[in-house]
């Protein structure tokens, strides 16, 4: 659910208007969420009541159901904003939009305190144990088109797979397409609720222009994220970063930054503690590699087995190492695609190992051997 400034064809003004999801409360604003319209002398602006074809479902893309549904089944729980967007994979706008409603509810309860997942001191909401929330009113409208506006994103979803990586603003998009900028920043926006289209504000590549952009950017695979992190600390060896700045330079959920950071605890080449990040200056859990620990080799494969996976010539080697009452069994299942058919290799069982993370590393090392082997 997004309250980003939307044209819509209103049929009581006789034109195109811009309308918004607001939370309500504010000074000469309605107490509920309601949909606001930029055409303030209509003589039902704010009502969203007949004949006004206003409403809130126009904002509906189930967020508010998925966080009401999961706080649920949690109840007596409370919950940070991080830990939803992480669990549920929606952002961290339609959680805060989920709460406007949610806040009405008498069994909920929205304030700072320690989240019942991360076990960090944030805002969280949480309900009540034994409370009951209604179900979310969300059925979704259709909005009628708005005259001038006629691309819904396909062209320019195009244009952007076609050019991985690169921030473009809606100006040289406009001008690459034959499009107006008006529209093309509607399209902008349109892609901005799909996870491989991320909008921000920094420097064009084309005008060079500091300016709200849009880049094309598929999430990263279970591989190829801790490779990223780890190289982004190889080319500083001896310096600590915290994950906020880690994700921000790897273009990484902040989620997954701490699930690779706690991987990387039991390994000795790197070092996690309590001091000053090396670029926001800030105090708080940082990482480091060891100087002179860790070579470029050893941290591709480390980059692997931290993935859970890895691909070696023609061979996908997926690692599933298992506790045991004795400790971690490593175990690898290696398997070859042709086609449609997919052929399973022996799987490699070695001896017990005292943690997953030593396990898996053995293993990995084992099944690129083994397919050394075949592979002649």
């Amino acid at each position: 659910m997004k309250n980003r400034s939307r044209p819509f064809s209103c049929t009581i003004a006789g034109k195109i208007v811009n309308i918004s999801l607001r939370h309500g409360g504010g000074l000469q604003e309605p107490d509920n969420v309601y949909v606001r319209c930029d055409e303030r002398d209509c003589q039902h602006v704010d009502l969203n009541t007949p004949p006004c074809p206003l409403h809130v479902g126009m904002f509906a893309d189930g967020s508010d159901r998925l966080v009401a549904d999961y706080l649920q089944t949690r109840a007596g729980t409370a919950i940070c904003y991080a830990c939803l967007t992480e669990a549920l994979g929606v952002t961290h706008d339609q959680v805060r939009r989920a709460s406007w409603r949610l806040k009405e509810e008498a069994s909920v309860s929205i304030r700072p305190s320690r989240c019942g997942v991360c076990r960090h001191r944030r805002v969280t909401i949480g309900v009540a144990r034994g409370g009951v929330l209604a179900p979310p009113d969300e059925t979704p409208a259709v909005l009628a088109p708005a005259a001038e506006s006629t691309d819904d994103g396909g062209e320019l979803a195009a244009y952007l797979r076609s050019q991985p990586g690169f921030s473009f603003c809606a100006h040289c998009l406009a001008r690459e397409l034959n499009t107006p900028p008006s529209m093309m920043r509607d399209a902008m926006w349109a892609l901005e609720s799909q996870a491989a289209f991320h909008i921000r504000t920094t420097q064009c590549v084309s005008c060079l222009l500091s300016k709200p952009v849009i880049r094309y950017e598929e999430r990263p695979s279970d591989v190829e994220a801790p490779r990223r992190i780890i190289e982004l600390l190889l080319q500083s060896p001896g310096v600590g970063f915290c994950p906020t700045c880690v994700a921000f330079s790897t273009d990484l959920a902040l989620g997954d930054v701490r699930r690779i950071f706690q991987a990387l605890e039991p390994v000795q080449e790197f070092e996690r503690r309590e001091s000053e990040c090396a670029t926001c200056g800030r105090w708080q859990p940082t990482v480091r590699v060891r100087q002179g620990d860790l070579e470029t080799g050893r941290a591709s494969q480390m980059s692997d087995v931290l993935g859970g996976g890895f691909h070696h010539r023609g061979y996908r080697v997926a690692l599933l190492s298992f506790r045991t009452a004795e400790g971690w069994r490593p175990f690898a299942l290696v398997k070859s695609a042709k086609g449609a058919h997919v052929v399973d290799a022996p799987p490699i069982l070695l001896g017990l190992m005292p943690t997953k993370l030593e396990a898996d590393e053995l293993v990995a090392s084992q099944a690129r051997e083994w397919i050394d082997k075949r592979a002649g």
